[in-house]
């Protein structure tokens, strides 16, 4: 297997990244991890060749590791990422980038350096007027001030982002998709649900609990 990276084919790296997947969808973990690594390696290796490649491969291999909740290995790949999608200059995939490893940050209890990445990305994304991203970040932002016990910080970013998704359920968030659209409202569901258990309002969190199952009833029906 190893002997296939000679030549540092594109086709090959993407190929481990996504038969990565492949593998983890029958449960078989062991060949799963090994494309995964193959796959990350050569990323690594091809960050000045093939730079474009090499982010690419970094998200697959990212995701995955985020999805078997590899905390560390996803905070370094989407670190690895964000760094060449910010020397090629694509400021979207840098700042995806960076969200993502924002939320590997705060799984890993890395509150502090998580609330950094995540404001890099708002920031960059404010100045883009990408609307989608800055909901995203802003969410992600009032999760980790709860999880530091400044709820007030919280609810403010919470609004923050309420208020920028319903300009994008209005049709102001250029190129946002009906899928993006719902998964935004669903983690804004979540999130309004969870200050107001907070608050002890328990009536109005099942409602907006309710109102988010909705939601992803309508997004797997999609």
């Amino acid at each position: 297997l190893f002997a296939e990276r000679s030549g540092q084919s594109p086709d090959i790296a993407k190929g481990h990244a996504l038969v990565t997947f492949a593998y983890s969808a029958v449960d078989d973990q062991q060949q799963a991890r090994r494309h995964c690594d193959v796959a990350r390696v050569m990323a690594g290796e091809m960050q000045q060749s093939d730079p474009a490649t090499a982010v690419k491969v970094y998200m697959l291999t990212s995701l995955h590791d985020a999805d078997r909740g590899s905390w560390h290995q996803a905070a370094a790949g989407w670190g690895s990422m964000a760094m060449l999608a910010a020397r090629m200059g694509d400021a979207d995939k840098c700042d995806t980038a960076r969200l993502q490893l924002a939320w590997s940050q705060y799984n890993l209890g890395e509150l502090e350096a998580a609330r950094k990445s995540c404001r890099r990305a708002e920031v960059s994304a404010e100045k883009r007027g990408d609307l989608f991203m800055r909901c995203r970040c802003l969410v992600l932002m009032a999760h980790c001030c709860l999880a530091t016990g400044e709820a007030e910080k919280a609810r403010k970013a919470a609004q923050q982002s309420r208020e920028i998704l319903a300009n994008m359920l209005e049709g102001r968030g250029a190129g946002v998709t009906k899928a993006q659209l719902l998964g935004a409202e669903i983690q804004q569901d979540g999130l309004d649900a969870l200050l107001l258990l907070r608050g002890m309002q328990l009536e109005a969190a099942y409602s907006v609990a309710l109102q988010g199952s909705k939601h992803v009833s309508a997004l797997e029906a999609s």
